[in-house]
């Protein structure tokens, strides 16, 4: 996933995010994994990649399901 902000995020930094679903918010871990600045102050000065941590099976369902029903298929 991709995010972006005003400030530099060092490599390695960790945070979590919540995902509002339909049924219960499902919660992931995420670590930055790369850091670079934009050319744009549009979204954030910096952008930053993230992987998440500790992503169980019942996660990526529902994650999954998020994508797909947002995408349209």
């Amino acid at each position: 996933m991709r995010f972006s902000s005003m400030q530099a995020v060092p490599r390695g930094e960790t945070f979590s995010v919540e995902l509002r679903t339909l049924t219960e918010p499902v919660k992931l871990l995420c670590r930055v994994v790369w850091c670079r600045e934009t050319d744009t102050t549009a979204e954030g000065k910096f952008q930053f990649g993230v992987t998440f941590e500790g992503y169980s099976m019942s996660k990526q369902l529902v994650v999954r399901k998020l994508i797909d029903t947002r995408d349209g298929i």
